[in-house]
């Protein structure tokens, strides 16, 4: 019930259709694609909403089968693989009809499979990403969500007036994220966690 309320509105997009800026039809949006329904679909937060209700099932499936006993304790790769796997399938057959289903839940069935299948831990990569560096990362993942836009728009800008010039290509590309790595962390770590401190207590 949740994942077909998440795909209530690409349905609308497409079939009535909205358009875009330039008059794109919602079934030809892509990632590039801008204009007042294109943002509304996409990030509304009310219809956003059955992603964050099915992030509380998952949460709620993880309390009840990670138990000592449970015979998935230890085992979620027989989650994780085969959704990851489905996940990529997906990916490779994307076309860009597709691209506002993909952005507002047409995997979200199975991006709540490899994230349950990760938390009941098992296997060489949910090892892997418990290391200490790549759980710092995660925790200020949502800081990175939040600065990576203004961050690269700086960044270009500073480019712009003080150098003259665009910097492209791959070294900006790798100086852009370790910026947002050490930035979001530095905001993490002073911010969103004390903060988070306080409000727990």
């Amino acid at each position: 019930v949740i994942w077909a309320a998440s795909l209530v509105a690409p349905l609308v997009a497409v079939h009535l259709p909205l358009s875009g800026d330039g008059g794109v039809p919602g079934a030809l949006w892509n990632r590039d694609t801008e204009g007042a329904w294109v943002y509304f679909i996409r990030f509304d937060p009310l219809l956003q909403l059955p992603q964050f209700c099915m992030g509380i099932v998952t949460a709620r499936a993880y309390e009840l089968l990670r138990g000592r006993e449970s015979r998935w304790a230890g085992r979620g790769y027989w989650l994780y693989l085969p959704g990851i796997l489905l996940e990529v399938l997906a990916l490779v057959r994307y076309e860009s009809t597709y691209f506002v289903f993909l952005h507002n839940g047409l995997l979200l069935p199975l991006h709540s499979l490899v994230i349950l299948g990760l938390a009941l831990d098992g296997g060489i990569l949910a090892r892997f990403l418990s290391l200490r560096p790549l759980v710092l990362l995660g925790n200020a993942s949502y800081s990175m969500y939040i600065f990576h836009g203004p961050l690269g728009k700086w960044i270009r800008a500073v480019g712009e007036r003080v150098f003259s010039r665009q910097y492209t290509g791959f070294v900006v590309t790798l100086f852009y994220i370790a910026v947002v790595i050490c930035f979001s962390t530095i905001v993490f770590k002073i911010i969103e966690e004390p903060t988070n401190r306080i409000l727990k207590n």
